[in-house]
């Protein structure tokens, strides 16, 4: 296996082989994008098969995925915090745009990473649908505080409130032809019509929550596990071990992924961030005094005092109930 770099921007594509000797610059565009693949399979496909590495940059890379879809050629899309670790790991400072693509070339061939499954189109389009809808109600909830402290005003001129008021109007039409085509669109789909037929019998979840995962979420016959489906919502426990402290967390800071954030809100008690020095100093002193208060004969009911055990007890069992939700997925399938 060859692995090929390529850092991608708005305009340029800058690919390089894991050596940086052998480079190319070309523009973000389909035809550059053929260019690309052609000067690849003619400078590195003589005995071995080529897959490039990429890090997606906003909607930038989606049209180079869907060439190198049809064209049938590896890749893989790389989690940029994966990157940026391994980057750090090598101890190198400088950050240019030839200097990424061989980074990302090095990675592929040090880590041997695993091909990407290509993307869903159908998926792609009703995430594009939802999320214009998401978009447009965030529009106007901002435009509905505006109007709420301009009429507060005595000194704001009328046309003002007419027009935001206007505008209102216009997006909650936007937001209703939205979600027809969203409906009309899933249920066009065979697969994904039953898959969202069978995630609406869960308790809560109701068909926006549905749309929520049908978008955002792999499909789950692309997932070799129920648990790596549930890992990808950051709702799989990870192990944090510190001294003599074990906890089960689920999201690290920083880490949590769009259908977490939207489903969850942010604030989900199944969110527990690893404790820092403090917190394990506290939890150890509180079985220490737990300790002594059973060893002297007196039982120890303090609720605060087995914060750590409950947190690993609560994370097991809200793990246990996310992952036979999501054997739905892989019946379905």
């Amino acid at each position: 296996m060859h692995y090929l770099g390529i850092d991608v921007s708005k305009a340029t594509l800058d690919v390089s082989d894991p050596s940086g000797d052998r480079r190319l610059s070309s523009a973000n565009s389909r035809p550059g994008i053929r260019k690309v693949i052609k000067w690849a399979q003619g400078k590195h496909a003589s005995n071995k098969v080529i897959q490039f590495v990429i890090e997606p940059t906003s909607t930038y890379h989606h049209v180079l995925l869907d060439e190198l879809s049809n064209s049938d050629i590896a890749f893989t899309v790389i989690n940029p915090a994966r990157t940026k670790a391994y980057s750090n790991s090598l101890g190198r400072r400088a950050k240019t745009d030839r200097v990424d693509a061989q980074l990302l070339a090095s990675l592929g061939q040090t880590q041997q990473t695993a091909r990407s499954h290509q993307p869903e189109k159908f998926q792609e389009q009703i995430k594009s649908l939802r999320r214009h809808r998401e978009s447009i109600e965030q529009q106007i909830r901002s435009l509905c505080n505006q109007l709420g402290s301009a009429t507060c005003s005595p000194w704001v001129d009328r046309e003002v409130l007419q027009s935001m008021r206007s505008i209102i109007r216009h997006l909650e039409k936007e937001v209703v032809s939205a979600d027809r085509r969203l409906e009309q669109l899933i249920s066009e789909d065979e697969v994904y019509s039953t898959i969202s037929d069978l995630l609406q019998t869960i308790p809560g979840v109701g068909p926006k929550t549905a749309q929520l995962i049908l978008s955002e979420m792999p499909p789950a016959w692309q997932c070799s596990t129920s648990r790596a489906w549930v890992a990808f919502a950051g709702v799989c426990p990870q192990p944090y071990q510190s001294g003599c402290l074990q906890l089960l967390t689920t999201v690290s800071y920083g880490q949590q992924t769009c259908a977490d954030r939207d489903v969850y809100g942010g604030n989900s008690c199944d969110v527990v961030q690893p404790p820092n020095r403090r917190t394990c100093r506290e939890a150890q002193r509180a079985r220490e005094e737990g300790q002594a208060d059973r060893d002297g004969g007196h039982e120890q009911t303090d609720p605060d005092l087995l914060r750590s055990d409950q947190v690993s007890k609560t994370i097991r069992s809200n793990t246990q109930h996310n992952t036979e939700h999501s054997l739905i997925f892989k019946t379905a399938s």
